[in-house]
């Protein structure tokens, strides 16, 4: 048994449980990272932010917006080494703000970052900070999205 979704065939071993034990599943797809509900991609290539943002957008995601100091630390320790990840934040001119791709502002008490210079508008996330960098730059970068769930009245229906 497997389930069939947009993102591949899972197999479907653990759902032999019976259903009222189960009272929710959620699930990422193939090569994302799953953790509390949401999934995380991380690039193996490097483009600007812009373009970046874009391939998210392909994925049905968001270059990744960090609720607060957990999720941050889960995404360091993922990324340990030298590398700079895009993240879904960047300066607007119009509010002169640090603000996260879906519209809230940055919170400096939990990511402290300097204000832009020479035109370094876009955030990326380097292992234990949060640099600033010129947004056509290439940097790999991180997509994060809601997990499907997948609840037990699905499954009592037989519909996987």
């Amino acid at each position: 048994m497997s389930i069939d979704m947009e993102f591949g065939s899972i197999p479907a071993l653990n759902l032999y449980q019976p259903a009222s034990e189960i009272s929710e599943c959620k699930l990422c797809p193939m090569n994302w990272v799953s953790k509390k509900g949401k999934c995380y991609w991380f690039s193996e290539e490097t483009k600007n932010w812009f373009e970046a943002q874009d391939s998210c957008s392909r994925k049905n995601a968001h270059m990744i917006v960090f609720q607060n100091s957990e999720e941050m630390k889960f995404i360091q320790n993922i990324i340990q080494g030298n590398y700079r990840f895009w993240i879904g934040l960047n300066f607007t001119s119009t509010w002169k703000n640090w603000t996260w791709v879906d519209g809230s502002l940055l919170n400096q008490t939990l990511f402290p970052i300097t204000l832009p210079k020479d035109g370094h508008r876009c955030g990326v996330l380097k292992v234990n900070q949060v640099l600033s960098e010129m947004c056509n730059d290439q940097f790999k970068w991180i997509c994060k999205k809601d997990a499907v769930l997948i609840d037990h009245t699905t499954l009592k229906r037989g519909l996987l």
